[in-house]
């Protein structure tokens, strides 16, 4: 038997998203199969957390003066660290060479957005495409934390990046500055909302 060794290539994009999760549609099933998250800088932990992540590459304790502390040397970008382990996988299991860590980041930021949709399909909202109707984010952020107590605290997202989840969710994608989104109603109870990927919003 003949063995022949050949070169392929694949296009990558690099999103760099500093300080948030990435924006991406989890109802897009081929994206998010093919999307690979990766942590871009050295990681800092609370002492809590130290115990847990302290032995981790690039990883640092959360301590006055930390900018001093760590020199430039140690401050490497972990991306690099992600690309030789995935390609040192390659060779050993061929494509399915994922990081560990990398399908743990995506599960943790998928199933964020996951739950922010769920709860907005089932919350009461109906579509009325009346300019006079209107449900105000604030109104559903508060909601959503009365319903998910759990994601308080330092789980807590921005108040910009729920707004984000809202209109993205909603349909409404060009307009995500604004705090509130029109022609909709909002219910107390169940009104048969579709899903909003099925749907055009004026």
């Amino acid at each position: 038997m003949e063995l022949r060794r050949f070169t392929w290539s694949a296009k990558m994009v690099l999103s760099f998203n500093e300080g948030k999760m990435p924006d991406f549609d989890v109802g897009d099933g081929a994206l998010k199969d093919r999307l690979v998250i990766m942590r871009h800088r050295a990681r800092f932990c609370t002492p809590d957390q130290m115990a847990a992540c302290g032995s981790q590459p690039y990883t640092f304790p959360v301590v006055p003066g930390i900018n001093e502390q760590v020199t430039m040397d140690r401050w490497a970008p972990s991306i690099l660290l992600w690309l030789l382990e995935g390609l040192r996988r390659y060779w050993e299991i061929g494509l399915d060479n994922m990081p560990w860590q990398c399908r743990e980041w995506k599960e943790d930021l998928i199933g964020e957005q996951d739950l922010v949709g769920d709860f907005l399909l089932e919350c009461g909202l109906q579509r009325t495409g009346l300019e006079t109707d209107f449900v105000k984010c604030s109104d559903l952020e508060r909601e959503f934390y009365q319903k998910h107590p759990e994601k308080r605290g330092r789980e807590r997202m921005k108040s910009a990046e729920f707004r984000k989840l809202i209109h993205r969710t909603l349909g409404a994608e060009n307009c995500v500055e604004e705090k509130r989104v029109k022609g909709i109603k909002h219910h107390k109870v169940w009104t048969g909302w579709q899903d909003p990927r099925m749907m055009s919003f004026w």
